[in-house]
């Protein structure tokens, strides 16, 4: 059985989709939850992950660091993480690494998931990020059509 070793999930949207996308393929895993400190925590994940970073997937003596490595991985034993369909498949990990590398706003250590803002000045950049992703997923819902794998991909 895979064991996902995340930070907190409210905080940490590479552990939360992760997390997300395994819990939505139903794939077997136990979950270790290592919390953020205050100041810097990498110095405490570091024990696990070369990074610094979580989540990590250790898979038997396999250690995966990075979100997105991790689901390239299980793709492997669970082929219906992504689409079936070259050119739609090519899409939805075009706009993963987007989102996964590009979109700031999202992968921001502020934005929390149960926390409610109201935010009296939005950074340009910020709204140039939530007006990007939004446009990214208006577009794989409508071009793309499969509604089975658009939850999935939106996530990561």
């Amino acid at each position: 059985m895979y064991q996902l070793i995340i930070a907190n999930k409210n905080y940490s949207s590479w552990s939360l989709r992760v997390w997300l996308l395994m819990q939505q393929i139903k794939i077997p895993f136990s979950e270790r939850l290592i919390t953020f400190e205050q100041g810097n925590s990498r110095e405490k994940f570091s024990r696990i992950s070369p990074t610094g970073l979580l989540p990590c997937l250790i898979d038997e003596d396999t250690l995966i660091w990075d979100s997105l490595a991790i689901v390239e991985y299980l793709a492997e034993a669970f082929p219906e993480i992504w689409p079936t369909n070259k050119l739609v498949r090519a899409w939805a990990r075009s706009a993963t690494c987007e989102m996964h590398s590009s979109l700031q706003f999202f992968n921001s250590k502020s934005l929390s998931c149960a926390t409610q803002v109201e935010l009296k000045h939005l950074p340009e950049k910020s709204r140039e990020d939530i007006i990007r992703v939004d446009r990214l997923w208006q577009e794989g819902l409508k071009s793309l059509a499969a509604p089975s794998w658009q939850a999935k991909i939106l996530l990561l």
